[in-house]
């Protein structure tokens, strides 16, 4: 394969150097038509004759064009992780409302960060982090920590930046 591509960048090489010294006029236009022909021949001529031949290269080059079942698979736990992150956003989302409206906080006053397990392909909540900013420190971490519990059924984190 290195060789084939090796060999069409040779021929657009010389084509491109053969085209520029010669003469304007109905010579070059033939002899760009002659160098159109002879690149298209490069890169179909070599490929008739590799699908054409009954050997393993065919069978392996159709096989890259073929879905396999991995993939499949990837392509479902992919869309699954992108549901898990949605879900932790928006319960990160609805906690951090919960405890704006509940507490008479501002947006700019405390930030929540849920943090996820994994026990036997089941993902649960492990702990969620609340984050402090300088205009909520005046927020009672443990009704803080009571809207959590009542949330999601597990303990709270609290930092202060």
């Amino acid at each position: 394969m290195r060789e084939y591509f090796l060999g069409l960048i040779l021929f657009a090489f010389f084509g491109s150097v053969i085209l520029s010294v010669a003469p304007h006029g109905l010579s070059r236009t033939y002899l760009r038509f002659l160098c159109g022909l002879c690149s298209v021949g490069c890169i179909i001529f070599p490929l008739v004759t590799l699908f054409s031949s009954d050997g393993d290269k065919s069978a392996e080059i159709e096989s890259f064009f073929e879905p396999s079942e991995n993939e499949d698979k990837n392509a479902v736990e992919i869309y699954n992780l992108y549901l898990d992150s949605i879900a932790e956003k928006s319960a990160e989302e609805s906690l951090k409302n919960k405890i704006i409206t509940e507490l008479n906080a501002k947006v700019e006053d405390v930030d929540v960060d849920i943090i996820l397990d994994k026990s036997s392909d089941e993902i649960y909540i492990k702990s969620v982090y609340v984050l402090f900013y300088p205009s909520g420190y005046d927020i009672d971490p443990k009704k803080e920590e009571k809207i959590c519990f009542s949330a999601f059924g597990c303990g709270c984190e609290f930092f202060y930046k």
